[in-house]
């Protein structure tokens, strides 16, 4: 018989059972499981499709003029805040969702401007015109009034957007979905998402100095970045100063989220609530979260699951596969091939519907125990799972299966070791001689 063969066939006729009972498990979903059949049934076995629209939207202005007398004062502010995160999510009820997809907009826009310029100013002559002046020991005489007087302009503006460089991959990564189990059909979603955010700053100030002619302008810039740094350029200039600061800072993480009360039964779901609200003198923010859940049954799945195991079951119980292969790899493709035609009825003569090129005769068990008796591929076969939003059952009924071959595999190792020692041992053994 080919190596693996009986290995093989226990496997699929095992999931086969427990296949089943998920089964018929499904079939009486509104009678109380008991016993161990419970703990393979969550209390909702639906497979349920999220999609969660976190949104907050703001605005606000001022414009305030203090002038008086040919006094200048003025000053501006406006804000505009529009963010968008939108989560889908997909898994069974009573525990963690698979975040397939998390997607962040973000354009927080604030602009600041004062304006400052004073009516007049005495500028002193300058020793050149009081050379010149026959009343250049009157104090007066010393002075001029020159209107108008000076000024100051101030505008700072920050910009918040989302920080390049995040792929999509990496969002949903950083986001999370729940749908705990309270009692009954209660249920708790709790969603989350982490994003960095790029913070822009300009903030420059321009004086003009009237008696001089001078006019002193200084920057500060903030930007964000993988590296902080500083970059400060020497005042520039014999009669103007300029100066500026460039600093690059750490982008800022940016979390949101929301949790919600709900009852889950065989329909879809949807709702809506406020989750914050802010009013200010000048300035009003509103945050809402919006969701929307379906079920889709795993019944169907199910049985389609153990109509591909019982398919591999017949093919691997065939006899005449068993003579026929020459090795194992032929014993593979025949097995796989008559188990195509098992579950459709068709010769293997052609790509199944997805693609495949055996349709049911591509196992999906993936899972399989090494030489040193530990369990392979079970994280990778449970995450294929989790983003197929497929149901956890077949993952579970599949593990069960292979731990009990790791125990039986680390059984015969212990033994295999302790017969290696007794025969060491008897190789040491001499016979005695008698002379």
């Amino acid at each position: 018989m080919p190596f693996g063969q009986q290995r093989d066939q226990r496997l699929r006729l095992s999931v086969f059972l427990l296949n089943a009972l998920f089964l018929l498990a499904c079939i009486v979903m509104g009678a109380e499981a008991q016993g161990g059949l419970r703990d393979w049934i969550p209390h909702n076995p639906n497979i349920w499709h999220l999609e969660v629209v976190i949104e907050r939207s703001g605005s606000g202005r001022y414009d305030k003029d203090l002038s008086k007398d040919g006094y200048i004062n003025t000053k501006s502010y406006e804000r505009t805040v529009e963010q968008q995160v939108r989560i889908k999510a997909c898994g069974a009820a009573g525990g963690l969702l698979h975040v397939k997809q998390a997607k962040w907009e973000l354009k927080d826009d604030s602009t600041e401007k004062l304006r400052i310029q004073g009516r007049e100013v005495t500028c002193p002559l300058s020793p050149e015109e009081m050379k010149h002046s026959n009343l250049n020991r009157m104090k007066r005489a010393q002075q001029e009034i020159r209107r108008p007087g000076n000024s100051t302009i101030h505008t700072k503006r920050e910009t918040l957007t989302l920080y390049p460089g995040q792929d999509a991959e990496t969002l949903a990564r950083n986001a999370s979905a729940t749908l705990l189990h309270r009692q009954g059909d209660h249920y708790l979603l709790q969603v989350g998402s982490q994003a960095l955010i790029d913070n822009r700053m300009d903030d420059v100030r321009v004086e003009k100095k009237v008696c001089s002619g001078h006019v002193v302008r200084n920057e500060l810039h903030n930007r964000s970045g993988d590296q902080p740094s500083m970059n400060i350029t020497p005042p520039t200039g014999e009669d103007d100063f300029n100066s500026e600061m460039w600093f690059t800072l750490s982008p800022i993480p940016m979390t949101v989220g929301f949790y919600q009360k709900m009852e889950l039964t065989d329909q879809p779901l949807s709702g809506q609530r406020e989750l914050d609200r802010k009013k200010e003198t000048h300035y009003q923010e509103t945050t809402t979260a919006s969701w929307s859940l379906k079920p889709k049954n795993p019944c169907l799945e199910v049985v389609d699951r153990i109509l591909k195991d019982l398919a591999f079951a017949q093919a691997y119980s065939d006899r005449k596969i068993q003579d026929f292969a020459a090795d194992k790899q032929e014993y593979e493709d025949l097995v796989s091939q008559r188990a195509y035609k098992n579950y459709t009825g068709r010769d293997f003569s052609r790509p199944d519907p997805d693609g495949n090129s055996g349709g049911a005769g591509e196992s999906e068990v993936e899972l399989e125990v090494g030489t040193d008796c530990k369990l392979q591929g079970d994280k990778a076969f449970k995450e294929k799972l989790l983003k197929e939003c497929r149901p956890m059952i077949i993952f579970n009924a599949t593990y069960d299966h292979e731990m009990t071959h790791v125990r039986q595999c680390k059984k015969t190792m212990r033994h295999s070791v302790a017969l290696s020692r007794w025969m060491s041992a008897a190789k040491r053994l001499r016979p005695i001689s008698w002379a």
